[in-house]
């Protein structure tokens, strides 16, 4: 069903999906404030992770204008993560082995 929704012209799911973004980019924006204090400088890196990123280039694009508003030190990944690969690569900085 998502697939058929993505590959529409119709307006409205174009809406649905623009909207599905912003959100997802409310959320993102909430997690950066509660766990990055406001004074560093650095940037916070985000990863885009699941079908909805995927698969909707449209939600893509609406969480990452609406993220570069609300957070604007956040680096968004311009690639769609797979949940695995972003663990290992977490597993092996925490080991010390950065790749």
């Amino acid at each position: 069903m998502f697939r058929a929704v993505v590959a529409s012209e119709d307006e409205l799911a174009r809406e649905v999906l623009g909207k599905a973004g912003r959100e997802l980019a409310d959320v993102a924006a909430v997690v950066i404030r509660r766990l990055f204090c406001e004074d560093d400088q650095g940037s916070v890196p985000v990863a885009m992770i699941g079908g909805v990123f995927r698969h909707a280039a449209l939600v893509r694009e609406a969480f990452y204008n609406e993220l570069q508003t609300l957070a604007p030190g956040a680096r968004v990944m311009p690639q769609v993560v797979e949940p695995v690969e972003g663990a290992l690569r977490m597993a092996r900085k925490a080991a010390g082995k950065v790749t």
